[in-house]
């Protein structure tokens, strides 16, 4: 399993996680944005558990594909151990209600909606002769 599909399975656990408080969920989130992964799909997992929510069937494979990334390690039996608790939920998860057919997606592009201030231009310095410490520069009035 990659990266990327490491995190789509952890927006996946956080989306089906029903149990999560909206701060305990913006924590999570905010780890999985910073890369903080295993952590947190390690933490969702526990709660699966802990809370008895029940895991949608779809993510099994992701889950096994996950787990078996851990194959021969020091944590594999821990981690084994963490799944075997996630009751599996046998029902599909429910979509949103949204079709997008005869629909062509959106396109993202970047557009600028701020501009930066306008330079004006100032009067040219002006050297002058310091003694010893050298040139300082002053602005002609």
């Amino acid at each position: 399993m990659n990266r990327a599909e490491e995190a789509s399975l952890a927006w996946a656990l956080v989306d089906s996680a029903v149990f999560l408080r909206a701060d305990a969920r913006a924590w999570v989130c905010a780890k999985i944005g910073a890369g903080d992964l295993d952590s947190s799909i390690r933490d969702l997992l526990d709660g699966f558990g802990r809370y008895g929510a029940a895991l949608p069937g779809e993510l099994v494979i992701s889950l096994m594909d996950w787990l078996g990334g851990y194959s021969g390690s020091d944590v594999e039996a821990d981690l084994r151990h963490l799944v075997s608790r996630v009751r599996i939920s046998a029902t599909p998860v429910k979509q949103a209600a949204v079709s997008t057919a005869g629909r062509q997606q959106a396109r993202l592009t970047a557009t600028r909606r701020w501009s930066l201030p306008r330079k004006t231009a100032l009067p040219p310095a002006k050297a002058t002769l310091t003694g010893s410490l050298g040139l300082r520069s002053g602005i002609e009035n």
